[in-house]
């Protein structure tokens, strides 16, 4: 049976990396109410998939009240519109933070 060891170089990670991982990884919100954002970004990729949703059951019953027995042609597949890539506007990561922080305390 093998077994493998890992380094203790890459299972313990010294402070200066943890930093640095987190400076890449923790995200801060631009907004007045940073909490909001948090419960809001559930309900805004919700909203996106029930307009998918609604478009394609609004398709599939017109395309059963026209008579089509198979549900959708692939005419009618071609006019549904792409799932929408939903992207966080006004977040920037912990580095872009602090660097904004220190570049304001040296304006005058």
């Amino acid at each position: 049976m093998n077994i493998v060891r890992i380094a203790k170089s890459e299972r313990h990670k010294s402070p200066q990396q943890k930093k640095q991982e987190d400076y890449d990884k923790d995200m801060r919100p631009l907004i007045e109410n940073p909490h909001a954002f948090r419960k809001n970004w559930p309900k805004k990729k919700a909203r996106i998939n029930r307009k998918r949703r609604h478009h394609l059951q609004t398709l599939l019953q017109a395309a059963i009240a026209c008579g089509q027995a198979d549900g959708l042609s692939p005419e009618l597949l071609k006019t549904v519109e792409p799932l929408q890539q939903v992207k966080k506007q006004g977040i920037r990561s912990l580095r872009q933070n602090v660097q904004a922080k220190l570049k304001r305390r040296k304006q005058p």
